[in-house]
């Protein structure tokens, strides 16, 4: 008999774990009351224990309506799992997935609780183990000699491949619960962070040796993708100083330790997979890496390099090989779509290869050029040639605006400005937008880092932008984004390379009048960051000289601030800089005559003016 779980089971369990944190909370209110100790209003961390002849003994560090739900949950899985003593597989994995979503629904909230006692009588194991336990099963495989079956029935979950005189049967059920467990397991990591770390070890240990587990792609990508969250999770533990189930404090030495045992084996499993789309998951991968390791990968870097230039050479090389085979005469389109598809993976892998260059950039900054150079000779300076697609050129710009933005220490990067400031200032006028948006953003970072050296191409710069600017359909929606970077590399210019511009005096406020930006919300913070920069070092052309530009700014302003509470997706400004802008609105009132204020306030619509007088006393 199999039992299944209904919604109206499952509402049950969420009632319940609601009705116990507000039982708990309302309890240990009174008693905590009476204790002289300090307790966060956001989240009552108590701590509780129960030994008592082998039953449970867990701990609680955040009383929230998911943590109690998990809570019951772990003591109704095997309940609701076992039938008549017998396991139900389907049913197991329905709740551990609810389980998973829970906590990804939720946010972040301790497993701590989810270590409770196997023995039978206190209703059996909790969630974690079990996830663990699945994670780690051994793939049911058997080789026979194929004549021995030629008339057996075939099992519906078994997956027969005959090679030679041989018959392999694989149990793909289990696999699939390898696999969900795996997914699971990312989703916990992922969601949770430090407050994963009672299990960051066995999970770790569980999910680096399945980087090369060929059985299932699913698992590997489930083991490639947990990585860089295993990383992020060790490393706010050590942020906060967290403790080890071992006892161990989480410092520098320990996340040092874990970035060696995550990094080396990524690298290992890149150079044998087989998939190229799991090769840029790899890559993808090693690039977040990177990006949390910070200075710790700097002692990975001769291995990553190696890689990096086996897996590129073996990429070119299916290129060729699939451009041979376009050529021939019984080419057909079929074969056209799967090249394309083909091409497309490709592409993917360089594109993930550009990530990994552009993580190392921004963690190890200069001192890693010299290591990344044969890379940019060989693989990245070809693609910039026009003969290339727009995707082989776009990967290329990002990789030398990734080069100019974070390596430009002590001139770092001044070599590679010839070969790149041609290109790049070509891409901008690129039929395609992507390109164009990778080639202003550049123009930008070039202006901004390589000060008096990026000076003779500035008329040709702003000459370029004004184009990308003005085009009829700038603001269409397959173009907005370039635009915007655009603007914010006009910006860049306007404050860096003032001297090499001609009339800054109508340049800087024609620059001001295109703001703000509201698309492209990155670019909008950095500008409008800029942009308040500008006004409290007294910029001499933003205002112009009766401040007949101030209309300008508070209708920037107007559109900007109201958005600093919103999430980073909704946010055209920071917390900072909107204070920032409060105040130089106040210090205006005080210092600009009262009619240049009105005209200033009359440039923005009444629902603008009441949606600033709000943020304004916020």
């Amino acid at each position: 008999m199999r039992r299944k779980i209904s919604a109206v089971g499952l509402i049950f369990v969420v009632v319940i774990g609601i009705n116990l944190w507000n039982l708990v909370a309302a309890e240990g209110g009174d008693a905590e009351k009476e204790e002289d100790e300090s307790y966060d209003n956001e989240h009552d961390h108590r701590r509780l224990d129960e030994e008592d002849d082998g039953g449970p003994s867990w701990q609680i560090q955040a009383f929230t309506p998911v943590a109690c739900t998990l809570l019951v949950m772990g003591y109704l899985v095997p309940l609701l799992c076992y039938t008549h003593g017998k396991h139900n597989p389907a049913v197991d994995a329905e709740m551990k997935a609810e389980c998973a979503a829970l906590s990804k629904r939720y946010g972040p909230v301790s497993l701590s609780f989810t270590s409770v006692s196997a023995n039978p009588k206190h209703a059996g194991s909790a969630v974690m183990p079990p996830l663990l336990k699945s994670a780690q099963l051994k793939p049911d495989v058997q080789v026979t000699d194929a004549e021995d079956h030629e008339e057996a029935e075939e099992e519906e979950d078994v997956e027969v491949i005959a090679v030679g005189d041989k018959r392999i049967s694989i149990r793909t059920s289990v696999l699939e619960e390898k696999a969900t467990a795996c997914n699971m397991l990312c989703c916990y990591v992922d969601e949770l962070k430090d407050g994963f770390l009672p299990y960051l070890q066995p999970v770790v240990e569980t999910m680096v040796p399945l980087l090369d587990f060929y059985f299932h792609e699913d698992v590997r990508k489930a083991a490639v993708a947990s990585l860089p969250d295993i990383l992020r999770a060790g490393k706010a533990a050590m942020l906060k100083q967290c403790v080890a189930p071992t006892g161990q404090t989480v410092d520098a030495a320990y996340f040092r330790q874990l970035v060696g045992y995550v990094v080396p084996p990524l690298i290992k499993a890149l150079s044998k997979e087989p998939e190229v789309e799991i090769q840029a998951a790899m890559l993808e991968s090693l690039a977040d890496c990177a990006g949390v390791a910070g200075e710790h990968i700097s002692e990975h870097i001769a291995a990553m390099i190696e890689e990096f230039q086996s897996t590129l050479k073996g990429s070119l090389e299916r290129r060729a090989e699939r451009n041979k085979r376009a050529g021939t005469e019984d080419f057909d389109a079929e074969e056209m779509e799967a090249l394309t598809d083909e091409q497309a993976a490709e592409d993917e892998v360089f594109d993930q290869f550009a990530e990994c260059v552009g993580s190392l950039l921004r963690s190890l900054h200069a001192p890693v050029l010299p290591a990344l150079e044969p890379l940019l000779a060989q693989f990245v300076a070809p693609m910039l040639g026009p003969d290339r697609s727009p995707e082989e050129r776009r990967i290329a710009i990002c990789v030398f605006d990734d080069v100019m933005e974070h390596a430009s220490d002590g001139g770092a990067s001044l070599r590679y400005l010839d070969g790149f400031a041609g290109p790049c200032l070509a891409g901008c006028t690129d039929a395609d937008a992507d390109v164009r948006q990778a080639s202003v953003y550049g123009v930008g970072v070039m202006a901004e880092k390589l000060g008096q050296a990026f000076a003779p191409h500035v008329p040709a710069s702003l000459q370029t932008l004004a184009q990308v600017i003005q085009a009829p359909d700038a603001r269409g929606e397959e173009n907005v984004n370039a635009t915007e970077n655009a603007i914010s590399s006009l910006g860049k210019i306007c404050e860096f390379q003032r001297a090499c511009i001609p009339g800054p005096e109508s340049v800087v406020p024609q620059w001001l009048s295109m703001l703000p930006l509201t698309e492209d919300k990155v670019e909008a913070r950095a500008v409008h960051t800029q942009l308040v920069r500008m006004l409290e070092a007294n910029d001499p052309h933003l205002l112009g000289p009766n401040s007949e530009h101030l209309g300008s700014v508070v209708k920037v302003f107007a559109t900007a601030l109201p958005t600093a509470g919103l999430s980073e997706k909704l946010q055209l400004c920071t917390v900072e800089c909107a204070g920032k802008m409060k105040a130089l609105l106040m210090q205006m009132q005080g210092s600009v005559p009262p009619e240049t204020l009105t005209r200033a306030w009359s440039a923005i619509t009444p629902e603008q003016q009441q949606a600033l007088q709000q943020a304004m006393q916020a």
